[in-house]
């Protein structure tokens, strides 16, 4: 992990995702299906901010406004183990499955390296720069 302490950008520069399928039944859809589900994951820590107002409108209403990961954001070190038993008459629906230790393995990461845990995500640089900063009002 990269953490720019002047601009508060953070970069993942690796990502390893370990996943229990069961029996895979189709390898190469079952390897994409983590890669999709872990990028989306990437979104929710570091990039996608609803903003809702007071009475519920959403403010945030096209992708001008609504970021999510590009290209340049897909960390060099990127894959997956999938574990799986092949004999298995078990195959397991993966779904999302790979989303849900994302944000938290990021936030996880910022924590270590600058000592300070943001609680709301996305993981924003201006939330980072006001916790490398020691700014009240961090959640």
């Amino acid at each position: 992990m990269t953490i720019d302490t002047e601009t508060g950008r953070v970069t993942v520069d690796r990502l390893h995702l370990a996943l229990y399928v069961g029996r895979m039944i189709n390898p190469t859809q079952c390897e994409l299906q983590v890669r999709g589900a872990a990028l989306f994951g990437l979104g929710q820590a570091l990039f996608e901010d609803l903003v809702v107002d007071p009475s519920g409108v959403a403010l945030t209403t096209n992708l001008a406004d609504y970021s999510i990961p590009a290209f340049p954001d897909v960390p060099v070190g990127f894959d997956e183990t999938i574990l799986e038993t092949p004999d298995s008459t078990h195959a397991h629906g993966i779904g999302e499955t790979a989303l849900p230790p994302v944000p938290p393995a990021v936030g996880n990461a910022i924590a270590r390296a600058i000592g300070v845990r943001l609680r709301d995500l996305p993981l924003t640089p201006e939330r980072v720069l006001a916790a490398l900063h020691g700014r009240s009002g961090i959640g």
